[in-house]
């Protein structure tokens, strides 16, 4: 009983090929190279600045909130100065009524931002500072909306 070996006939055997030409290697391998270095480049300094900027909120941003605070009381005591003795969560409401400013969203969280030191986000810190620009152009509407 010995076994049925004649498939083996058919196998051949396997080469690799032809190797490819090495100068036009290293030419796509240089090429892909020098496409590639720029955006490892730009990525690396992109995360860099985001890290430093996290860095820089995280060890400065508690003292931040709290002056931002007394600076919009000011703010709103000038343009609005029945607005003045009123406690933070009327006195958010009824900006976001005369502004148009959300800033009702943060009622909850405000006066621990401001009194308990606690610290925000980036994204709450975004959403923020984009309410504050809506209010100061309700509040100084001849003001440029961009920086030149």
């Amino acid at each position: 009983m010995a076994a049925d070996l004649s498939w083996l006939s058919a196998l051949r055997d396997i080469h690799p090929g032809t190797l490819p030409d090495t100068e036009q290697s290293r030419l796509w391998a240089l090429s892909l190279l020098l496409l590639l270095l720029p955006a490892l480049l730009l990525l690396a300094f992109a995360l860099r600045q985001r890290w430093r900027r996290q860095r820089w909120w995280q060890q400065h941003g508690k003292d931040e909130l709290p002056a931002l605070h007394h600076a919009l009381r000011r703010l709103t005591r000038h343009r609005w100065p029945e607005l003045s003795r009123q406690p933070t969560r009327p006195w958010l409401a009824t900006l976001d009524e005369r502004s148009g400013t959300h800033l009702h969203q943060w009622q909850e969280e405000w006066e621990s931002w401001v009194y308990g030191r606690h610290p925000l986000s980036l994204l709450q810190r975004k959403r923020l500072d984009a309410e504050i620009k809506r209010l100061l152009a309700a509040c100084y509407p001849l003001l440029p909306r961009r920086r030149p």
